[in-house]
């Protein structure tokens, strides 16, 4: 009797172990698995704070556990409470958190200002939504277009679009003059 106690003991232990080890695949997979997945979709990202941004893209994956959106093949558009167009752009891909709205774009970036009347381009770009702050790494190239006809490229950009104030690592060309 005991032999066979002692067996189903193990079998049992055994089994709860590859139970166990299924419910934590099973978590796993969770967070891999998008809550929603939106195929040429419209998604309108906004908080109680600020102006929403209007999204259309190719694909939208949301992911309800971490707050994270990722988005391929995009155009944004940000309206003030008066629907004037402020905030514009386009990428290939981007990974925003759903509730700060902050994103990072990848592929041939471009953010336009409409308001301070200039375009942003770069590889890759992050965008601080509430400091409407946008940067890139230190090897990054980015280029400032203004509808002066002035054009600045160089590597880290630091730019902060609320008071149109940009700095660069490294400026590889431009000059502006007052």
């Amino acid at each position: 009797m005991a032999k066979k106690a002692l067996i189903g003991m193990i079998l049992a232990s055994l089994l709860i172990s590859c139970s166990l080890s299924n419910e934590e695949e099973l978590v796993k997979r969770t967070f891999d698995l998008p809550d929603l997945a939106l195929v040429n979709a419209e998604y309108v990202l906004k908080d109680d704070k600020e102006d929403p941004i209007a999204i259309t893209a190719g694909e939208i994956l949301l992911y309800d556990q971490t707050n994270t959106a990722l988005i391929t093949d995009f155009t944004f558009v940000q309206r003030d409470s008066g629907g004037t167009i402020t905030l514009s752009g386009r990428a290939d891909s981007a990974e925003a958190n759903t509730k700060s709205l902050d994103a990072r774009l990848i592929g041939s970036v471009t953010i336009t200002d409409h308001e301070n009347d200039l375009v942003i381009m770069a590889e890759e770009l992050t965008f601080l939504h509430k400091e409407q702050l946008v940067f890139s790494g230190k090897d990054q190239l980015a280029t400032i277009l203004y509808s002066t006809d002035k054009r600045i490229e160089g590597y880290g950009l630091d730019g902060d679009l609320s008071s149109s104030t940009f700095s660069f690592e490294q400026i590889v060309t431009g000059v502006i003059s007052q």
